[in-house]
């Protein structure tokens, strides 16, 4: 038997716990590529792997902040917060026991709900919050057939005030655009409401669609004609590949101890 094999031998026959112990430290996207060496590798990994998508699922250390807005008004936009709302693949909801395999890492998904951020919020003269409800008006000219919103995605950690963090890691950054004939679509319910950050479908927005108001509306037009109209966007789930908020998690734990007493990271407000 060759040194090698004899090496890889010895590997294999130790316990899982001290596997675990000793891949532990590598970072997700080393591991990934080790899950395939062998079965045990495998099931160790994708053990390691559960462990890391329970625990990184909530956010419970970092918060995601959304950033959507149309390209004439990023200085005036707030960054929505967005609530966990919980953690799925097509089969259903992770449970805290068990495994998930390598490959489901890819069809695994967590969502949130962007709101209003606190510190953004109107309130009553008696101080009670009004709404926290995040909406986007859509205005398309005549002869318009789409507008945009440009958008990103960052795990942040949250510093001393509102507004201030300790960390940021940018997570996903695009442009989608909002097709006339989608918002027609989708304000008569005929539609799922996602649109999606770039061709991987890694991260993608779910809006309510409605119309606007009607007043520019002329009263009559033909079915090739594009007349203006408006459409109100309620932002109802930002979903979010697991993946990405995994490599993420890690890569802000490293970003936090090194910023550590140093630095300060200042979002857009």
């Amino acid at each position: 038997m060759s040194l090698h094999h004899e090496r890889a031998a010895s590997v294999e026959t130790l316990p899982n716990e001290i596997m675990v112990t000793i891949l532990d430290p590598f970072a997700t996207t080393e591991l990934l590529p080790l899950a395939a060496v062998s079965h045990r590798f495998h099931l160790v990994i994708t053990r390691l792997l559960h462990r890391r998508l329970v625990n990184v699922a909530s956010l419970s250390s970092n918060d995601l902040i959304l950033e959507c807005y149309h390209p004439s008004a990023k200085i005036t936009t707030p960054y929505l917060a967005c609530r966990h709302l919980g953690t799925s693949t097509r089969g259903g909801e992770i449970s805290d026991a068990g495994h998930v395999e390598a490959h489901d890492l890819k069809r695994m998904y967590s969502s949130f709900k962007p709101v209003i951020a606190e510190e953004n919020r109107r309130r009553r003269v008696d101080g009670e919050i009004v709404d926290d409800t995040a909406t986007e008006m859509i205005s398309l000219d005549e002869g318009s057939l789409f507008s945009q919103l440009c958008a990103q995605i960052n795990l942040v950690k949250v510093g001393p005030r509102p507004g201030l963090f300790t960390s940021c890691v940018p997570m996903s950054e695009g442009v989608i655009r909002t097709w006339r004939e989608w918002l027609a679509q989708e304000a008569d319910g005929r539609g799922d409401g996602i649109l999606w950050l770039g061709t991987d479908q890694g991260v993608g927005l779910r809006f309510r669609v409605t119309h606007g108001a009607s007043d520019r509306m002329p009263v009559i037009s033909g079915p090739d004609d594009y007349p203006p109209i408006t459409y109100k966007l309620e932002y109802q789930e930002l979903i979010v590949r697991t993946r990405k908020l995994l490599i993420a998690a890690e890569e802000a734990e490293v970003q936090h101890f090194s910023n550590s007493g140093k630095a300060i990271v200042i979002a857009s407000m």
